[in-house]
């Protein structure tokens, strides 16, 4: 089954374990929706599983990547800023997903988001200082921006959610 298109091909060929090959279609079929209804119906189980978060750690890596550049070792502070506000970002999507209220949520997300646009500050400031090419940023930049937007759909999503036990 394609998880993500919505197609009908089953998510488990093989009706028995150790029997390659062989197929159940009706029982693969309510199988493969079962388990797609379940994860729906229970939802993210992780904040690693949600967009922003994983948009911002790519932003992460790339700033890691970055910063390792020669023209970063004249420029130690800026690095420091530019990697603290990326992992800001990242740490501030975990620290709130594992809050019990969905405002607390957005509220941690809000931050995450001003630190993902601090990134692009620093960034920006590294090819003002001629440190970096806008070439050699153009990717963390991207990263940034739709971590950013990925965070904002799920800020508007929290505001409009009602709290487990408050109906």
């Amino acid at each position: 089954m394609d998880r993500g298109r919505g197609t009908t091909e089953p998510l488990n060929q093989a009706s028995e374990p150790g029997t390659p090959g062989t197929r159940n279609p009706g029982t693969d079929e309510v199988l493969a929706q079962s388990l797609l209804q379940a994860r729906t119906m229970a939802g993210v189980r992780d904040h690693t599983q949600l967009d922003a978060w994983k948009l911002s750690d790519q932003l992460r890596s790339e700033i890691y990547r970055l910063t390792r550049l020669r023209a970063f070792r004249t420029a130690p502070d800026l690095a420091r800023q530019v990697t603290n506000a990326a992992e800001s970002a990242c740490a501030n999507i975990a620290e709130g997903f594992s809050r019990y209220l969905p405002n607390d949520f957005a509220r941690f997300l809000r931050i995450s988001r001003g630190s993902l646009s601090e990134v692009v500050e620093h960034l920006t400031a590294g090819t003002r200082r001629e440190l970096l090419t806008e070439l050699e940023i153009a990717p963390a930049l991207s990263l940034a921006r739709r971590a950013r937007g990925a965070s904002t759909r799920l800020i508007r999503y929290l505001e409009s959610a009602t709290a487990p036990g408050r109906d």
